[in-house]
């Protein structure tokens, strides 16, 4: 079982109010149903069958807040004032919220491999 994809970093129980709004930002804008930290998914994927193998942070190698990425942020912060509500918009704001969550560590991005053991 292979997963290259965001979990969180640490609980987002454990976030602060402004990092549980970036979290909520991103999750809404992406429609993503669920983010989990690897821990979380390790002891599902545990419980059927698998065990950890590599988990690899891939989060140093990201280009984050290249000019386009602040031009984005431009444009959420304007977005937000005057109440936009389009999808397109909601995608903006969770691309933004995304890149908000990788700098400060609340979301990481991991090539994660788990193996069968039977």
């Amino acid at each position: 079982l292979i997963i290259c994809d965001d979990f969180l970093g640490v609980p987002a129980a454990s976030a602060d109010r402004t990092g549980r709004t970036m979290i909520d930002e991103f999750k809404q804008g992406w429609h993503a149903g669920t983010l989990e930290t690897v821990t979380t998914i390790d002891a599902i994927a545990r419980r059927h069958g698998f065990e950890l193998a590599t988990d690899t942070d891939l989060s140093p190698y990201l280009e984050l807040g290249r000019w386009r990425d602040r031009a984005v942020a431009q444009l959420v912060r304007l977005g937000k004032r005057v109440g936009l509500r389009t999808k397109y918009f909601q995608s903006l704001l969770g691309g933004d919220a995304l890149q908000r969550c990788l700098r400060s560590g609340l979301v990481q991005y991991r090539f994660v491999v788990w193996r069968a053991t039977a």
